[in-house]
């Protein structure tokens, strides 16, 4: 894409962009500098997880989990309640734990994407920073919502790379061996025997936890 001085250009006085290779977007796409990414000024979320303050209107309560559609500007993508992390009382903007969102209520909420769109945080472009959730059966709109900021791990959610899992077994069966030879020795009062029953079980069991980290990525319990 060719330079553009923003200086040159005001807001809301027409432009052509050149680019240096064919794109497939649409006339209200976002487009930001790839050296300096930044939107009115100010950063551009292009993550799949933001976290959101909603307004519910839906006569079915709110709970995690559940699926709608996110319209964002001229933008529809589908979007899941990840987790509730409360709701806002208006009195006094304390945040209340809960399970779930009635109507009328307000609360923060963590949203996964099925694609990365571009928000602006609502505090900095309250055009590009504010969204609707529409039911994907009825179409009925049943949430305003404003982005709070983004939250790229995905929360508690977020799955483990392999590597992370492998570094993690490591760590552990590096304390849990010295406490295993720890152990052997006020039994056996034998250092050899402790450093040999320490150092065996490092290899296998290193094995063995990284197996059963992968195991736990892919079983959904527990995880909101």
């Amino acid at each position: 894409m060719t330079n553009l001085d923003p200086k040159a250009c005001p807001m809301r006085d027409a432009a052509t962009q050149v680019l240096d290779r064919p794109v497939d977007g649409s006339h209200a796409d976002v487009r930001a500098d790839a050296t300096q990414p930044a939107m009115a000024g100010h950063p551009v979320m292009t993550g799949q997880t933001i976290q959101a303050r909603l307004l519910w209107f839906g006569e079915t309560p709110c709970i995690p989990g559940a699926r709608y559609l996110l319209t964002l500007g001229p933008h529809t993508v589908a979007a899941r309640i990840g987790a509730l992390e409360g709701r806002v009382s208006l009195p006094t903007m304390a945040t209340e734990t809960v399970r779930s969102l009635s109507l009328n209520e307000v609360g923060d909420a963590t949203l996964q994407l099925e694609r990365p769109i571009a928000p602006d945080l609502f505090a900095q472009g309250r055009v590009m920073g504010r969204f609707a959730l529409i039911d994907p059966e009825t179409l009925d709109r049943v949430a305003a919502g404003i982005a709070l900021r983004e939250r790229r791990n995905g929360g508690q959610s977020a799955r483990e790379t392999n590597l992370r899992s492998f570094a993690k077994a490591v760590s552990w069966r590096a304390v849990g061996s010295m406490d295993t030879t720890m152990m052997a020795y006020i039994f056996t009062r034998h250092i050899g025997t402790s450093l040999a029953i320490g150092g065996s079980e490092v290899l296998t069991k290193t094995v063995l936890y990284y197996l059963h980290e992968r195991v736990w990525t892919r079983v959904r319990f527990g995880r909101r």
